[in-house]
Order: C-alpha cells, then sequence, then structure tokens
C-alpha cells in the first residue's frame, strides 16, 4: 500500500514539474517573440541628411535586426543604431550627441563596423549590428539618402531577426 502511495505521489511531483516547464516556457515565447515583431513607419530623410526611428526598441538578443522597405520614394541607405534611451527626437543635438546616439557602432573585438545597407521597394535585410556587444539596451534604424533629393521610405523593421 505504501509503495501504491508513492508511485502515486511521484506520479502527480512528476506532472506538476512538467506543467510549470510548459507554463515557464509559454513565457519565454511571448517574451522572445515581443522584441521580433515588426514596427511599422514612414521616414522623411531630407538631401544629404540624416533620420532615424525616434523609438528605438529593446534588444533582446545578439542576432541580427530586420528591415522591409515596403515603399520609397527613391534609393535610401540605412543600418542599425544603438542607445541606453527608448526615444530620441530627430534633432541635430542628439545627432552630435554620441553618448545618446550610438551611430557608428563598431564590434568591441574586432573594430569591424555595422554594415550600411541599400535599400529600394521590396528590399528585406537581416541587418548586421553590435547593439549587445557594446552593452545597449536599445535599438533603431538610421536613415541617408546620399543625394541631394529627399526619401521618403515605408518600412517593417524589428531589433531582432529570430
Amino acid at each position: 500500500m505504501r509503495n501504491a502511495i508513492k508511485k502515486t505521489t511521484l506520479k502527480r511531483n512528476i506532472i506538476i514539474v512538467l506543467l510549470v516547464m510548459c507554463v515557464i516556457g509559454s513565457l519565454e515565447l511571448i517574451n522572445v517573440s515581443a522584441s521580433c515583431k515588426d514596427t511599422e513607419g514612414t521616414y522623411k530623410v531630407s538631401g544629404y541628411g540624416y533620420r532615424w526611428t525616434e523609438s528605438a526598441r529593446k534588444k533582446e538578443d545578439y542576432t541580427s535586426s530586420y528591415q522591409k522597405c515596403l515603399s520609397c520614394t527613391r534609393t535610401y541607405q540605412s543600418w542599425v543604431y544603438g542607445s541606453n534611451k527608448s526615444v530620441i527626437k530627430n534633432t541635430d543635438e542628439n545627432y552630435h550627441n554620441s553618448s545618446i546616439l550610438k551611430r557608428n557602432l563598431k564590434d568591441p573585438k574586432t573594430g569591424k563596423r555595422t554594415p550600411v545597407y541599400t535599400f529600394n521597394k521590396g528590399t528585406t535585410r537581416y541587418m548586421i549590428n553590435y547593439v549587445k556587444e557594446n552593452k545597449l539596451k536599445y535599438a533603431g534604424m538610421m536613415f541617408m539618402t546620399g543625394n541631394i533629393e529627399p526619401c521618403t521610405a515605408h518600412i517593417l523593421w524589428s531589433p531582432d531577426s529570430v
């Protein structure tokens, strides 16, 4: 009789542990999927100017960031910036304040810079960045035209690609 009670208790404890593991695993999936959800936005960049997403998002892992150009008035360049602030207004003061807007990140181990990517309508890129490697909390997108003509781009983006 005692063995039957011990077996029943053991089975119940195993079931409880498995259920707890399932709940914790589900919560982790929700957390990961939140950082991978796409943000949609339209950004206008003046000729030879720069612009960035004013709302940076929490960078959860060391994966690449993601950007898809839904439409644009002309070709533009984009790369990932890092910050410890989640909101950075598009001002000249913030552009030149490297303690707020880390727009030229490098891999601390190799010195390699974050690449600049070219976008046209329909282009999708998984963008290398060094946000986490530089111990920064948030990632966002930088834009430039590289031309005298302005550009308006409508995009989807995410700080984490997985």
